[in-house]
């Protein structure tokens, strides 16, 4: 369709005209509008994959709302703990590197498979998300899942004595070491306990071990027919004809097409393309999946590339159902706590260097006569002379930057005049111009005053008024 002109009559299949990250939301909360009337039922569980919005938009827009239980996808929850996790590895500015290297240490676990290498972050990674499956399969209760929870830190860092039976470390013939106390050298180990605590506060929502993996294999047997996001097939229809293909795919295997092709022909046998068609699938199939049995075997560890994010979305993420108010609250708390957790001065050092400059600023002002008259002088801002004379001999903020980042080996002559001369290279206000006029006058009479004998050379400084042999636009010894 050209620009301008009326489309043709057609079966339009558009439905959604808002933003793309809030479209799985709008999906969702029709579902649980219209359950009552096409199914009959009403939905009691909703399986979040960390997005609060969506749950929000249930209790708001649903008859039903308040009556739905959330609970929290243990994969996704376990994902992004590891995430933190390897996050507290890269801050090298706040953690010591003897703390930071115990918890990126390998040691040898055992497992269903037999031993394995692994780092304490994939030990505490895989202890939360066991600890979790074994609530579920065990039918326990939030208590003890917390406790679990909030016991894996010390698990991972050799404390074993609130370890259960369970625990085969703690009857080893050789005790491993407890590393506890190293670990909260600079407060690595508090870091870590807060990311476990927000799991453990999310307990009720994680007892019943339950995962999303029914909508990941559907998506992903989906992505495999219907080219992913890359060819946008609902502009013609194609794209439900494609995930009745991804349910056949999965159900009747690589070889799917055969079936379908003979009754479409009306052929006793499958053509010969479409019979080598599927038989290339299927063989590409099995090697792909004895490779994966094969890697498996060797204990090579999965090769998953993650993407980040384009940033916070105000549709999607765990802020998304958060006011700006509050927004900027979290964000004040986080760097209160983070500054607690790693000062940028010690409190010793912090009070005495806030009593010297109190005590600076009382200098200042002695009496409080001296204060009424600095006021005075004050009280009109930029209008009066006193703040003028005295702004004028200090730095701007606007260019703090060019000063603190200029590199020894970087002439400064332009940043000198674009600071000391407010209209700028190039152009001449009327003292830069008198101190070029008086340029020649000033060197003569610094030569003959001095008795230099050395050439003086152009500087590239310009004097201002008043000029004089004592502050000349040349340099010698060049």
């Amino acid at each position: 369709m050209r620009a301008g002109s009326e489309p043709k009559e057609h079966k339009c299949f558009k439905n959604w005209t808002g933003r793309a990250t809030s479209m799985e939301q709008d999906i969702i909360v029709q579902g649980f509008i219209h359950s009552e009337e096409t199914h009959k039922l009403q939905y009691r569980f909703y399986i979040s994959d960390g997005d609060s919005s969506t749950f929000a938009q249930i209790v708001q827009k649903c008859a039903y709302g308040r009556e739905v239980r959330k609970l929290q996808c243990a994969n996704h929850v376990t994902v992004r703990l590891s995430d933190h996790l390897h996050g507290l590895l890269h801050k090298t500015k706040e953690y010591p590197v003897q703390a930071r290297n115990l918890l990126k240490a390998e040691s040898v676990s055992a497992s269903a498979k037999g031993p394995v290498i692994q780092t304490r972050v994939d030990r505490l990674v895989e202890g939360v998300r066991t600890a979790i499956r074994n609530c579920g399969d065990l039918q326990g209760d939030v208590d003890s899942l917390q406790k679990d929870l909030e016991n894996a830190p010390f698990h991972v860092f050799g404390r074993h004595t609130n370890c259960g039976t369970w625990c085969k470390r703690k009857a080893a013939e050789v005790p491993e070491e407890d590393v506890v106390e190293t670990a909260k050298q600079g407060g690595l180990f508090k870091a870590i306990q807060t990311h476990v605590h927000s799991l453990t506060m999310k307990s009720d929502s994680l007892v019943k071990n339950v995962t999303t993996n029914a909508a990941e294999n559907f998506m992903s047997l989906a992505a495999k027919v219907n080219g992913a996001k890359r060819t946008p097939h609902w502009k013609g229809g194609g794209y439900q004809y494609r995930i009745h293909c991804a349910a056949m795919l999965h159900s009747e295997g690589p070889g799917f097409h055969s079936g379908p092709m003979k009754m479409h022909l009306g052929a006793l046998e499958t053509p010969p393309k479409v019979r080598a068609f599927c038989n290339r699938r299927g063989s590409q199939s099995k090697k792909r999946r004895l490779a994966r049995q094969g890697k498996r075997a060797a204990g090579e560890p999965p090769r998953k590339t993650r993407r980040g994010g384009a940033g916070p979305d105000k549709d999607y993420g765990p802020e998304a159902a958060l006011t700006r108010e509050e927004r900027a609250q979290r964000k004040l708390e986080e760097i209160e706590r983070r500054l607690a957790a790693n000062p940028d001065m010690e409190a010793v050092l912090l009070a005495a260097a806030k009593d010297k400059e109190l005590k600076r600023v009382a200098d200042q002002v002695a009496s409080e006569e001296y204060r009424v008259h600095l006021q005075g002088l004050t009280g009109q801002q930029k209008s009066t002379e006193y703040r003028m004379v005295r702004s004028d001999g200090l730095l701007p903020s606007s260019k703090d930057g060019d000063v603190v980042k200029r590199l020894p080996q970087t002439p400064c002559d332009k940043l000198v005049q674009e600071l000391l001369y407010s209209t700028g290279a190039g152009k001449a206000s009327p003292a830069m111009q008198y101190g070029i006029d008086c340029e020649g006058k000033a060197v003569e009479e610094y030569v003959r005053e001095h008795k230099v004998s050395d050439p003086v050379a152009l500087c590239g400084l310009y004097t201002t008024i008043p000029s004089g042999p004592s502050c000349p636009a040349r340099r010698t010894g060049c």
